[in-house]
């Protein structure tokens, strides 16, 4: 069901499973269709952690860090080999 949503919304949170005071959100960083990329995600306390403010800063950056990995792969960078 988790996944699902995180589907659906387009990110994922959590909220004081890792450290107790503190929240993380994160979205996907897509380079071409298919399976997200990498990941961004921001970790922060609580009483900053606003979805509605946070998430379409995050999904901004995971577009242009898409953006530009298109074009460095466009270039003949080969990222894919460095991760086999």
């Amino acid at each position: 069901a988790e996944l699902e949503m995180t589907r659906d919304t387009g990110y994922s949170s959590t909220q004081q499973e890792m450290t107790l005071g503190n929240a993380a959100l994160a979205v996907p960083i897509f380079v071409e269709d298919g399976p997200p990329f990498a990941a961004v995600s921001l970790v922060t306390h609580l009483a900053r952690a606003d979805v509605r403010r946070n998430v379409p800063l995050l999904k901004g950056a995971a577009a242009e860090i898409g953006d530009a990995l298109r074009v460095s792969l466009a270039g003949g960078v080969q990222w894919r080999s460095a991760f086999q």
